[in-house]
């Protein structure tokens, strides 16, 4: 009888090890949010976490096409990726698709490091001051040639997927002091540049939970607060004494459905 029990609880150890094991899920971003100058050409890494024994991956990514104009894809990081593996049909459209699959049949699967990028996507900001478009990883959903999001272990088991998307916002001399989206305005800082402290305002159109976030160039977030805000204009007072050195920072309001960024200059 004991060993009855012994055997079922450790079938029942296996189960469960084995469920937690193909539970664990992938990331995928385009982050973080980039400002950039009308004109500039520049690169966004494509990057992955939990990138574990995969034996092939395929994804599409959207963008605005009056915003970004597609150059090219590089930095490649998986084995044997060629021109072949990316398809820049419909890049004219704003849509690339990237598919990968190891040729070698017997390989057991390629990992990557966390933060890692699979390959680096280059634009060029051909819109006008202000104008923002988000580089989406995405699945292209055309019903006559369907490509999903897909990442394949070595079980030859699907891995969940988790995606981030980053914003592009094109800055410029001229560019406007507000930048709106179908959930709010949001303001320029001011005073921008600034010695001591700067405010930032956002006009909710209603009630919303809403992140602000600041990063410098690296991506590090040096500050975030997150609250649920009444419809309306909201204004958040920001010292000096949170950036540890002058130069550009960037700041993100998000809510559930909209994100813009905007940039500031800290003297």
């Amino acid at each position: 009888m004991n060993m009855k029990k012994s055997n079922v609880l450790l079938g029942l150890l296996f189960f469960f090890a084995a469920f937690n094991l193909n539970a664990q899920s992938l990331m995928l971003s385009t982050t973080p949010d980039k400002v950039v100058q009308e004109g500039e050409v520049f690169s966004i890494d494509v990057k992955v976490k939990d990138f574990t024994n995969i034996i092939s991956c395929q994804f599409a990514i959207f963008w605005d096409a009056n915003v970004l104009q597609y150059i090219g894809v590089n930095n490649h990081s998986l084995p044997d990726v060629t021109s072949e593996n990316v398809n820049p049909m419909f890049s004219n459209e704003g849509m690339i698709r990237f598919n990968w699959v190891t040729p070698d049949p017997s390989f057991a699967g390629f990992s990557l490091n966390d933060n890692m990028q699979i390959f680096t996507i280059s634009f060029k900001a051909i819109g006008g001051p202000a104008m923002q478009s988000m580089v989406e990883i995405s699945g292209d959903d055309n019903p006559d040639n369907p490509f999903p999001v897909e990442f394949i272990d070595e079980g030859d088991m699907e891995v969940p997927v988790n995606i981030t998307s980053g914003t592009v916002t094109i800055d410029g001399v001229n560019a406007s002091k507000e930048t709106v989206t179908q959930d709010f305005t949001l303001f320029q800082n001011n005073p921008n540049p600034f010695r001591t402290q700067t405010n930032i305002s956002f006009n909710l159109n209603q009630s919303s939970q809403t992140q602000l976030s600041i990063r410098d160039q690296a991506g590090k977030v040096v500050y975030e607060t997150n609250g649920s805000y009444t419809s309306g204009l909201h204004t958040i007072q920001l010292s000096r004494d949170l950036f540890t050195s002058a130069g550009s920072y960037f700041f993100t309001l998000k809510t559930e459905n909209a994100t813009a960024t905007r940039q500031l200059v800290v003297q």
